[in-house]
Formats: structure tokens, sequence, C-alpha cells
């Protein structure tokens, strides 16, 4: 009898145990650890993302379980036509092996200089070519923003060209690819003491285009 009850209480032990293995299991299949973010940012842009640091308060922004990179490339242009397509650029394709979670175009500025504003019909084709590429290749989210305004300047951007002919399309294409727009313009229309050239921002400009860029992404 009492090899009996020892065998039993051995039998009931590993029955136990196998019960709370399987339970540990499930638990752990359902429990996801609240500080985990897998948040991969790909900031695509010119020379107000390359430059400006808003990619790297970005990543402050959003913390360290969270990956930023900068695509920007100085002088890119929407346009396909244009003397500097950023789609031709070595960073777009960077960003194809990226792995996004989540992408934010900031183009449209340089398509107002004066030989760009020539080739302004073709600019929603070929901004939509560009974002056809990205979906292409990756299922991220992608933010596309209004840039910030367009100062008086020395470096023969047009502002009153861009408020006329660039944001409309800008918001043609967003409503067209039901993507969501980010407006960096409104924000920064009373502070052209933040763009002291008229086009690129201080750090106090860069400040609000991050702010803004990161309650986007967190509202999404």
């Amino acid at each position: 009898m009492l090899r009996l009850s020892r065998a039993k209480i051995l039998i009931a032990f590993i029955v136990i145990i196998i019960v709370v293995s399987n339970v540990a299991v499930v638990l752990t299949s359902y429990i996801t650890p609240k500080e985990v973010d897998l948040t991969r940012v790909a900031c695509l842009g010119d020379s107000i993302t390359e430059y400006a640091g808003y990619p790297e308060y970005l990543q402050f922004l959003l913390g360290e379980n969270s990956t930023v990179a900068n695509f920007g490339v100085s002088r890119s242009a929407v346009n396909l036509n244009s003397d500097n397509p950023y789609y031709y650029k070595v960073n777009f394709q960077k960003v194809i092996n990226f792995n996004a979670t989540t992408v934010v175009l900031i183009l449209g500025t340089n398509d107002v200089y004066i030989d760009n504003c020539l080739k302004i019909n073709s600019f929603i084709n070929d901004y939509r070519y560009l974002i056809s590429q990205i979906r292409h290749s990756t299922d991220a989210t992608i933010f596309i923003a209004i840039p910030p305004p367009v100062f008086d300047n020395t470096l023969g951007l047009d502002g009153i060209f861009f408020v006329e002919e660039v944001i409309p399309r800008i918001q043609q294409i967003a409503n067209k690819e039901k993507m969501s727009l980010i407006d960096l313009y409104t924000p920064l229309l009373d502070y052209p003491e933040y763009f002291p050239d008229g086009i690129h921002p201080t750090k106090e400009g860069s400040q609000i285009i991050t702010e803004t860029i990161y309650k986007a992404i967190k509202n999404t």
C-alpha cells in the first residue's frame, strides 16, 4: 500500500508539472511586454530631412526601442525630369532594405526651383509612382507631408508657386492614395525667423517639425 501511495503521488506530481507548463506556454503566447516597440521609421526627403536634425530628435521622442533612419538627400525633388530626382538616389534604394514599419515623406520644396516649375504637370504622377515603389516593397504605414513654408530666399525657390501649385497637388495625392497627411506648413507659417535662409529650419523650427510628425505617428 505504501509503494502504491508513493506511485500515485509521483504520478499526480508529474501531471501538475505538465499542466503548469502548458499554462505557462499559453500565457506566454498572449503576453507582450508593454515596453517593446518595434517601430522602424524611414525619413525620406530633401535637405530639410537630411540636415535639419528632425530624424534624430524623432528618435529621442520615440525612445530606444525604436529605430529612426535618415534617408534625406539634399536638393532632391519629386519630378523625375528634374536635375535631381529623389527616386534615383541611392538613399531611396536603401529604404527598400530597411524594413520600415513607418515611412515619412517630405518632398516638394525643390520642385519650385524655376526650372522645375515648368515640369509641375508630372508632379502627381511622379510622386504616386515613388509611393507605389515603396508599397511594392513594404507594408509600412506611409505618411506624406506638406513641407514647411518657402519664405523669402535667395536660393531661387518660388514661395507663391509652392502654395498655389505644390501644396494642392500633395493634398490630391494624399486623397487619391488614401494616405495620412501631415501638415508642416501651417504650424510654421508664422515663424519666418525659424528659417534664416527662407528654406532651412533652425533648431526651433526642426523641433516643431519633429513634434508634429511624432503626434501623427503616435495617433495612427
